[in-house]
């Protein structure tokens, strides 16, 4: 259970998009060029990308942005707080993956049942950066809750809607964070998600939506986010579970 104190002092007081929104523009990685936009999506193996395979050995242990690496445990710590998965067994597991020669963005993998591997692209981090500047914050935290959704759906054992629902809960995370106070430019990662909609992708076999379903599922997530966050929220399973009812039932209507 997350008291007011806590609250201030963990996720809030130190979430990253608070840090990168006050400092100077992150520093790219010689030689990287994105000829595409990497998705944000969520994916099992078999279910897209033919089989989608990841190497560990492509596993980085910075990404080379300064404003993301010295601040990534902090936002790990916010959206395990936020998505109730501080001190559990079932917390995902988090790596930066050079995915330059296939970007993929960010993707988070069903590991054995409930528990996720979670892999932030290093695409994502220079295809933001490159697309909107000083901004690029807004998007990859983003991109990051929104994988943290599909981490809270394997642990919930859901099986329906998952993509448009992943992008409900992004969008629920980044209004209690613009409630809070930071700095969270909301028109910076809709039009993130509306680049990297698709009709075409899949997602567990299922379609991921329109990009405008795949953004007005998320803005109706920021609103319910923004409306609800106080203080005095504690972030807790019935919490978060009462969210993700929410969610359901406003992209069923999509």
């Amino acid at each position: 259970m997350v008291t007011r104190r806590s609250l201030l002092q963990a996720p809030l007081a130190v979430a990253c998009s608070c840090c990168l929104s006050r400092t100077a523009g992150a520093q790219v990685p010689s030689g990287a060029y994105i000829r595409s936009h990497p998705r944000l999506c969520g994916i099992e193996p078999g279910y897209e990308d033919e089989n989608f395979k990841y190497d560990m050995r492509r596993v980085l242990p910075r990404s080379g942005f300064s404003q993301f690496d010295d601040h990534l445990a902090e936002e790990i710590n916010a959206l395990n707080t936020f998505f109730v998965f501080l001190n559990s067994r079932y917390a995902p597991e988090v790596f930066i993956y050079d995915d330059r020669a296939a970007p993929f963005g960010g993707i988070a993998l069903r590991v054995d049942g409930a528990h996720a591997r979670i892999l932030i692209g290093l695409s994502l981090l220079i295809a933001e950066q490159k697309r909107v500047g000083e901004s690029w914050p807004s998007s990859v935290i983003g991109a990051m809750a929104h994988e943290w959704a599909h981490a809270y759906q394997y642990r919930a054992g859901l099986d329906d809607k998952l993509e448009l629902h992943a992008d409900y809960m992004s969008g629920w995370y980044m209004g209690h964070k613009q409630r809070y106070g930071l700095a969270m430019d909301i028109n910076v990662f809709s039009d993130a998600i509306y680049l990297r909609g698709g009709k075409s992708g899949q997602f567990r076999g299922r379609p991921y939506g329109s990009p405008e379903q795949r953004v007005a599922a998320m803005l109706a997530g920021r609103s319910d986010g923004y409306s609800r966050a106080s203080l005095n929220t504690q972030f807790t399973s019935s919490y978060v579970n009462a969210a993700s009812n929410r969610g359901y039932s406003y992209v069923s209507t999509l």
